[in-house]
């Protein structure tokens, strides 16, 4: 029955622009990258241990997270109850982003020509800085994919203590990448100047 529901669901996301989804990697049961399609209206429902409570933790973690609702100490707390335990006993061999003890938590949505403008209205204007030019130069087409993705390690670097971090965030518009923002050293890319 489960089965028949995701089927569905991935059938409405298929022929719908508006593509909503999270996904989850190294969370509670969850080991390899999963993307969990989500509808304006979703019901999850199913058995004790099924991961109902796992969408729910993500979904909370991201709201509250990129909300700006929790400190550094309340994120860490979080991670460390629900980031999967097995990680880095049992490092994953396939199906995953980033490094396969990574917890990794993406959200995808759409912009539209009209979320932007709101935004930019609302947050934009209100800064201390001017730009050159506008950003909606973006919007060739009027709905626009995004998705970002998060990536969270508490494994041991040089010389530091054992606290969980944000290694790298990526943005993407559409299916290329806009941004990505390394946040240790060793992840950076080395770029050859000559």
């Amino acid at each position: 029955m489960t089965d028949k529901i995701i089927e569905k669901l991935e059938e409405y996301f298929e022929n719908s622009k508006r593509d909503f989804w999270i996904g989850i990697q190294n969370f509670q049961g969850v080991r390899g990258y999963t993307k969990i399609p989500l509808a304006p209206i979703t019901l999850l429902y199913g058995q004790n241990s099924a991961g109902k409570s796992t969408v729910h933790d993500a979904l909370l973690f991201i709201h509250n997270f990129l909300g700006g609702k929790w400190d550094s100490k309340t994120a860490e707390e979080y991670l460390d109850r629900w980031a999967n335990h097995h990680r880095v006993s049992t490092p994953l061999t396939k199906d995953y982003l980033g490094k396969p003890d990574d917890v990794v938590i993406s959200i995808s949505s759409v912009t539209t020509e009209t979320d932007y403008f709101n935004w930019e209205t609302e947050y934009y204007y209100n800064k201390d800085f001017v730009r050159e030019e506008p950003a909606y130069n973006l919007f060739s087409i009027n709905i626009m994919p995004s998705r970002i993705d998060m990536f969270f390690s508490n494994c041991l670097r040089k010389n530091k203590k054992d606290d969980w971090f944000i290694r790298k965030v990526s943005l993407y518009l559409g299916d290329d990448i806009f941004i990505d923002l390394y946040f240790d050293e060793e992840d950076k890319p080395n770029i050859n100047s000559s």
